[in-house]
């Protein structure tokens, strides 16, 4: 019942009002650090406490990628998410993908599926299957680190390749059969370890389903305050290189699958937008954030990637990177680096500075 963002903000209070106590360091200026879900609650927390916190740093930070009046990320029903993986994996790499997309759809005998590609059992339907490979390429995607990277497998053991999306579409690329190039794509990420015997498809879809919220812990979250969830994002076939996908996000199916999930858990999915408004109220609202994020990382389709002058004069800014991935610009510094990501670090730290050195009124506000 405590795993909600604004109970994790109120932590995150109480945590900094006792180290100022301990310290006798109230006049200390804290800046506060996010990526990700963490870049939500690194703005949010400067919404919420802006005496506390002087400024915020939200990397890859999908904060309008909520539903409620003003929010523009599901008027084309998120669709701009896949666009942005596709744009990611290139134009030959995507003409593949979606003519093996095609052939896979197609596919009748889920027996044969199974015993030729080496799944540890018959998949319920081909949309499962094709909903486990789609996911590779929005991992990877995320993931297009320039280096060697475990952040998102789920064993520390294992690295990803540096650019893991160029990985997988050379891997599609050198099949000369379809299905196949989907396989040889999913093997880089879903078999890292380069020991699986055999792949476990989710049961993502029908109604007897429940693979999707078997994640107990980040479900709470998820379903408690509606945060974005990428296969609720509908795919097309044409703007993207996946299949026709609009998999309904109908607020009573998905508060009922919560409720199925968590015992007595009830959804509110317009709760962001009744807390912190739409964007423009809540950009209207703020300051001394900066919003950042790489261009390869199909969440900056939900971030903050433009400003007015006018939220400018209050300490707001966007450093939009075409070279950066998922909240790169918070990682350790590393040879492979782009210029541009290095750039950004720079200017975040500069921007730092500037709070750090200020006295003026922004800082006591939000």
């Amino acid at each position: 019942q405590y795993l909600d963002h604004e109970q994790a903000l109120a932590d995150f209070a109480s945590i900094l009002y006792s180290l100022q106590e301990n310290r006798s360091a109230y006049d200390s200026k804290i800046i506060a650090f996010g990526g990700s879900y963490g870049g939500m609650l690194s703005a949010w927390f400067r919404f919420q406490y802006p005496s506390l916190v002087t400024g915020a740093i939200a990397a890859s930070a999908p904060i309008f990628a909520f539903l409620g009046e003003g929010f523009e990320f599901y008027e084309n029903g998120g669709n701009d998410y896949w666009k942005a993986v596709t744009h990611t994996a290139g134009p030959r790499c995507a003409d593949r993908i979606r003519s093996a997309f095609v052939t896979l759809m197609a596919y009748k005998s889920m027996k044969d599926l199974a015993s030729t590609y080496g799944l540890c059992e018959k998949p319920v339907n081909v949309l499962d299957v094709a909903l486990w490979v789609a996911n590779v390429f929005d991992t990877l995607a995320m993931g297009s680190f320039p280096f060697r990277s475990n952040y998102l497998t789920d064993n520390p053991a294992y690295y990803l390749p540096a650019y893991p999306m160029k990985a997988a579409c050379s891997a599609a690329l050198a099949e000369s059969e379809d299905i196949g190039a989907l396989f040889a794509a999913a093997s880089v990420f879903y078999n890292v370890s380069q020991q699986e015997k055999c792949f476990k498809i989710p049961k993502t879809t029908g109604s007897k389903s429940n693979d999707r919220f078997s994640g107990k812990l980040w479900t709470y979250q998820w379903c408690k305050s509606m945060l974005p969830e990428e296969f609720y994002f509908t795919m097309n076939g044409k703007d993207d290189m996946f299949f026709k996908y609009n998999d309904p996000f109908s607020v009573e199916q998905v508060s009922k699958a919560c409720s199925k999930a968590i015992k007595g858990l009830k959804t509110d999915p317009l709760k962001i937008r009744k807390r912190y408004g739409s964007p423009p109220q809540f950009l209207g609202s703020v300051s001394r954030i900066v919003f950042s994020n790489g261009l390869l990382d199909p969440w900056h389709t939900g971030s903050v990637t433009s400003i007015s002058p006018e939220q400018q004069t209050r300490d707001l800014h966007v450093l939009n990177i075409p070279s950066g991935a998922h909240h790169v610009d918070l990682m350790f510094t590393n040879p492979g680096d782009a210029p541009d990501v290095t750039a950004a670090r720079k200017q975040q730290v500069q921007i730092i500075s500037s709070w750090l050195d200020s006295s003026d009124e922004l800082s006591a506000i939000a």
